[in-house]
């Protein structure tokens, strides 16, 4: 993958194998400086990402150290010239802001701590980029299952006191890393999951969410896993879910919203599925519907998302029906997309080779989606898509997995 930044009217662009974009305006003072911001989600309905979840943690047990009150990274705020907002596909070259970065297969960009973290097949790497014209990687990480296991999708944090911990996708499960410390990111446990194995939509996790002290795992055909992450650099598998028990859904990124978990399909899939996790470690299946086959599911405000073409479903107004008579609320053909990043009420729907890019879509309403701009990748890379994104403040990254 290789990512960088790029430009786009409400919010920028970093791309990938990785770039950064940017739009005319910053956003308010201060954007970008909270801990968990861009890719993460959990906790309020109306908060998303472009596929990781977490929330803060307690570990329980006496006064905790609850460490600085800022993130330790900077995520820039500032003003670029308005022939970088959005040029036309001829002059794609004006609205990328930083060179590409990196050439190793990543998937997920997300933000954590005021940096950039870069996950997916078999690594993770993580980007200071206060100065977005030139990041820095300030470290690179190697899961031990090693090369040939699943992409990235989602992935999830939690802070536990001052501690910061990032859940990935491995071949066999996930690993989870102590990312405290950016520069030094320490693997400390390794799970495999029943009947993960390397897969792709079978086989194979695609979804994290990490809420409270347990983690919930979409593992496509093998079902839903519940680990107890109380001891976070010891997790254990406490339940498996099989999927005959929620209508045959494949779990693909799944998503935890207060007591709902929300459950979306992998590609060759089309599904939907929502728990009761009153009891963390026992979800109770509420409803599932299936669809006509899509990429991959994604979940922001109330919704979730399903495509090509787009498709929304209201999930939490009544959890236990989807939708009415299980019909989506819209649809929308933008043409060939895979992943999908949120911020501020827009999607940011990334685009298949040979059209890099990505556009940018108005979700504010969810039951009228509106195309705003089309955000040209790179288009001088052979093979290119920017499938991921994830927006920063006013710029936007956009990744590639294809190198």
């Amino acid at each position: 993958m290789r990512w960088l930044f790029v430009n786009a009217a409400a919010a920028g662009l970093l791309a990938g194998m990785a770039a950064l974009a940017c739009s005319s305006e910053p956003k308010d003072a201060g954007a970008g400086l909270g801990g968990f911001g861009g890719a993460v989600t959990g906790g309020a309905a109306d908060t998303g990402g472009a596929g990781g979840t977490g929330g803060a943690n307690g570990s329980g047990g006496g006064p905790l150290d609850e460490g600085p009150s800022r993130p330790l990274g900077y995520v820039p705020n500032q003003a670029y010239p308005d022939e970088m907002v959005n040029p036309s596909r001829e002059n794609w070259r004006l609205g990328i802001l930083s060179p590409t970065l990196e050439f190793a297969h990543h998937n997920q960009p997300a933000i954590i701590n005021g940096y950039l973290q870069l996950t997916g097949n078999a690594r993770f790497s993580t980007f200071d980029i206060e100065d977005p014209q030139n990041p820095v990687m300030l470290s690179e990480a190697i899961s031990p299952d090693g090369d040939g296991e699943a992409e990235g999708h989602q992935i999830g944090f939690a802070k536990y006191g001052s501690r910061l911990y990032t859940a990935t996708i491995s071949g066999k499960g996930i690993d989870i890393w102590e990312i405290t410390d950016p520069r030094k990111p320490a693997l400390v446990k390794s799970v495999a999951l029943e009947g993960v194995n390397y897969g792709d939509f079978t086989e194979a996790v695609w979804g994290i969410a990490w809420q409270g002290h347990t983690i919930y795992v979409g593992g496509t055909s093998t079902g839903v896993h519940v680990l107890d992450a109380r001891d976070p650099t010891n997790p254990s598998v406490v339940k498996r879910v099989p999927t005959s028990s929620f209508g045959g859904v494949n779990a693909g990124p799944l998503y935890a919203i207060g007591n709902v978990l929300v459950v979306t399909t992998p590609k060759e899939n089309g599904g939907i599925a929502t728990f009761d996790i009153g009891d963390p470690h026992e979800p109770i299946p509420l409803d599932a519907i299936t669809t006509t086959k899509s990429y991959i599911g994604a979940f922001y405000g109330r919704h979730v998302y399903l495509q090509s073409p787009l498709r929304c479903w209201d999930v939490l107004t009544d959890p236990t029906t989807i939708g009415a008579a299980n019909a989506p609320l819209d649809t929308l053909d933008v043409g060939a997309t895979e992943y999908l990043s949120f911020s501020d009420g827009y999607m940011f729907a990334g685009h298949l080779r040979p059209n890099p890019g990505a556009s940018k879509i108005d979700v504010h309403e969810p039951r009228e989606m509106k195309l705003v701009s089309r955000i040209w990748g790179r288009m001088d890379l052979t093979g290119n898509d920017d499938q991921f994104t994830v927006a920063v403040g006013n710029l936007l990254v956009m990744s590639d997995d294809q190198y």
